[in-house]
C-alpha cells in the first residue's frame, strides 16, 4: 500500500507509487484533533472536521489531489467577540511535482525576466514536495486555514469609526511630507 499513518490528520503517500488511477483517502477529525485545530487557529469551536478525496499520478513523479474539505467552526466576532458559526466546504484541486522538476517554475525562469506572472482565471502552478512523500492532511489543512474568515462579523454589530487620542502635546500630521520637514527641522 502507498499510504502511511502518523497522526490522524497526517496522510502519508510515497509520490513513486501512486497509481495512475489513484488512491482513495478519507479522514474525520476526532475530539483531540479538533481541540488542536481550535488552538492553532484560534477558535472557539470545531466540529465535523473531514476531508476526503483522490490522489493520483501526474506527469512525470508529481501528483494531482482533487477533494473537499468540510467542517463546522465558530470563530470570534472581531468587533464584539461574540460567537460567529460559520460553515467551511472547501474543494481542493492542487497539482505537486518533485523538487528539481522541470515543471516546478522558478521566478528565474518566468518571461518577465524574475517577475512572477500568474494567470488568475488559469491553473494554479504546481506546488514542490520533498523526498518523494506527500503530507494530503497538512496540505488539507492549509486549504482549511486559508477557507475561514480572517475578520468574521456577527451580523447587526455596527462598524465602529476609527477613533484616536492623542496627548495634549501631540500634534496630527496631514501627511508624511509634513512628518518628514519636522525630522528635518529637529535635527538643525
Amino acid at each position: 500500500m502507498t499510504r502511511t499513518r502518523t497522526n490522524l490528520l497526517s496522510i502519508l503517500f510515497t509520490a513513486s507509487r501512486l497509481k495512475h488511477t489513484g488512491d482513495y483517502f478519507k479522514e474525520t477529525a476526532n475530539a483531540d484533533t479538533c481541540k488542536a485545530l481550535c488552538e492553532k487557529y484560534k477558535l472557539q469551536n470545531l466540529e465535523d472536521y473531514k476531508i476526503e478525496g483522490q490522489i493520483f499520478r501526474w506527469k512525470k513523479g508529481g501528483a494531482r489531489i482533487t477533494g473537499k474539505i468540510t467542517a463546522d467552526i465558530v470563530q470570534s466576532c472581531v468587533a464584539s467577540l461574540a460567537p460567529v458559526a460559520a460553515r467551511i466546504d472547501e474543494d481542493v484541486n492542487v497539482h505537486l511535482v518533485p523538487e528539481g522538476s522541470k515543471l516546478a517554475r522558478k521566478d528565474s525562469d518566468s518571461p518577465a525576466g524574475g517577475i512572477l506572472i500568474n494567470d488568475p482565471e488559469g491553473q494554479d502552478i504546481p506546488e514542490v514536495f520533498h523526498d518523494d512523500s506527500i503530507d494530503v492532511g497538512l496540505l488539507f489543512e492549509e486549504y482549511f486555514s486559508l477557507a475561514m474568515d480572517p475578520y468574521p462579523r456577527k451580523p447587526g454589530v455596527p462598524v465602529m469609526e476609527h477613533i484616536e487620542h492623542l496627548e495634549d502635546d501631540e500634534v496630527i500630521v496631514d501627511s508624511p511630507f509634513a512628518a518628514l520637514a519636522g525630522l528635518k527641522s529637529d535635527s538643525k
